[in-house]
């Protein structure tokens, strides 16, 4: 954990406002260890949904104003910001393609955090958002605890983090294996995702339902598949699943920075990410253009083979560009 500033005479009181902080909890608790701030939670019901009295007393209280999700909540405190009061944003990604941006107030925003620079230039050439106003941040991790010994085996081992939305194109992991496993039969890929059908609002839609019962009737039958694929269960334990990978895989159509290459990284595996927008500013040396591609780059790879020092430098740039102290010193910048 990064060494806190001494506390300041007056703690500045620190109101969040957010429907849903699943991905800021983490550097919230970081930041009230440090006994620094005092927190003002506004929790919307849903992104354009909130209690209007409560918000506007806790507005009432804030000194600072941070809008985690560039929802309703940012449109509303944007919109009603007092003289004296800062106001920053985190904009994620499907937020960027709502009408919420359009409506933000941003000449009473003094900062916006998105995650990746394709994000910044959209922004800015969409919303005519000053770009001195934002600042590229992707999702953090704690990069340390993915610092673990891989197992014998992960490096022939590709793996695949999510399969529970067709959009993230699990097809394209599968042309991936068959590819690297006809010139190199060691080669096995592992999925760790919640099933569809375990998630109504998926398997409710034929098309849904239609698109996996063919994935996983060709991971039956094809022979070069049968036998090379397994399912792992998700849970909170990713730093130990990754030292059974080498290789993390991105198939997706679009992501905002896809944690999970991140995470993987950290860990000294290596990455293959399809060049959706915004990856070839984050992960520039493992993107390309098809699952042939991605193919053979791992195999380039794996004959180049990966000794300590350079999984040492892999972990050290990802931690450099992903851990959680980026974004813990920048909101104490904010914060004051």
């Amino acid at each position: 954990m990064p060494v806190a500033r001494p506390a300041p005479a007056r703690r500045p009181k620190i109101l969040i406002a957010s429907h849903d902080l699943k991905f800021l909890s983490l550097a919230l608790e970081w930041l009230r260890d440090e006994d620094r701030y005092d927190f003002l939670i506004d929790k919307w019901a849903a992104s354009l949904k909130h209690d209007e009295a409560t918000s506007e007393a806790l507005l009432s209280e804030a000194d600072v104003i941070f809008a985690e999700w560039c929802g309703g909540q940012a449109v509303w405190y944007s919109q009603r910001k007092r003289p004296g009061q800062k106001m920053f944003i985190r904009l994620h990604r499907f937020e960027a393609f709502t009408p919420a941006p359009h409506q933000v107030q941003i000449n009473n925003v003094d900062g916006v955090i998105v995650v990746s620079s394709f994000f910044r230039d959209y922004c800015h050439r969409t919303f005519g958002w000053p770009l001195e106003k934002i600042v590229v941040i992707p999702q953090y991790c704690v990069a340390a605890q993915f610092r673990r010994p891989k197992y014998d085996g992960a490096a022939h081992t590709l793996g695949l983090v999510g399969i529970n939305d067709s959009r993230k194109r699990p097809h394209l992991a599968l042309d991936v294996l068959r590819h690297v496993r006809r010139a190199e039969p060691r080669f096995r890929l592992r999925i760790r995702s919640v099933m569809p059908w375990d998630i109504a609002w998926v398997w409710n839609k034929p098309q849904q339902k239609s698109y996996y019962r063919d994935l996983f009737e060709m991971v039956r039958t094809d022979p070069l598949l049968a036998d090379a694929v397994l399912f792992d269960r998700p849970g909170p334990n990713m730093a130990e699943w990754f030292r059974n990978i080498g290789y993390l895989l991105s198939t997706s159509e679009s992501e905002g920075c896809h944690t999970s290459v991140s995470e993987a990284l950290c860990s000294g595996s290596r990455a293959a990410v399809i060049d959706w927008d915004g990856a070839a500013d984050l992960y520039p040396e493992y993107v390309g253009a098809s699952a042939s591609e991605l193919a053979e780059s791992i195999l380039s790879m794996d004959r180049a083979g990966l000794s300590c020092a350079e999984a040492k430098e892999i972990m050290d740039r990802a931690a450099g560009s992903f851990d959680i102290t980026r974004l813990l010193n920048q909101l104490r910048t904010w914060f004051g």
